[in-house]
This record gives structure tokens, C-alpha cells and sequence, in this order.
């Protein structure tokens, strides 16, 4: 997602969707609020049965982390479209991981 395609940053139609036209839109900030529950859903499964392998650490809760990634990765889609730096958003998804890891 960071490195995106071609030196062009990845598009997202659901964080695009919300950020431009879900506050006009009654349908549009349904469906975007459905994506986003979902995908906290998704990610919080994925952390919890990372978490009974020993993949992930518990000392989380796995739908805490589930928010906070799907928080950190609509911030970095956010960010793609201005200047931060490929740097930033490396550390950003790098501090994710340890959190996972420690």
C-alpha cells in the first residue's frame, strides 16, 4: 500500500467514499461505516487467531488492535495522498508490527 503501483499511491473507494462525501451522503456514510466495521471484524479474527498461535502477542486485545489497525492503515491511505514521506508511513506501519509482536 505504501509503495503503491508505479510510483502512484493505491486508491481506496471506501476511505475516498468517506472522507469526500459521507457527511452529504446519508447511503454513502452507511456503506462506508458497514466497510469499516467489517474490516475491524476481519482484523480483529486475523489478530485473534494470530494470537492463539503464538504469532501476535496478548498482551492486547485483539479487537483493540483490530480498531487500531484498521485505524492506522485508513491514516495511511489518508496520508499517501499528501507529502509525508514514504519514511513516516514506514515507521508508522513498523510500530504497528512491534505492537503485534511484542
Amino acid at each position: 500500500m505504501i509503495e503503491g503501483y508505479e510510483d502512484r499511491p493505491w486508491g481506496c473507494l471506501i476511505v475516498n467514499s468517506a472522507t469526500e462525501m459521507a457527511l452529504r451522503d446519508k447511503e454513502v456514510k452507511e456503506k462506508t461505516e458497514e466497510a469499516f466495521i467489517q474490516t475491524e471484524h476481519l482484523l480483529a479474527d486475523l489478530v485473534r487467531k494470530g494470537q492463539e498461535t503464538g504469532e501476535f502477542s496478548c498482551d492486547y486485545d485483539a479487537e483493540v488492535l483490530g480498531e487500531i489497525l484498521q485505524n492506522t492503515l485508513l491514516g495511511i491511505r489518508v496520508l499517501l495522498r499528501t507529502s509525508a514521506s514514504k519514511e513516516k508511513m514506514h515507521r508508522i506501519a513498523n510500530f504497528f508490527l512491534d505492537l503485534l509482536n511484542k
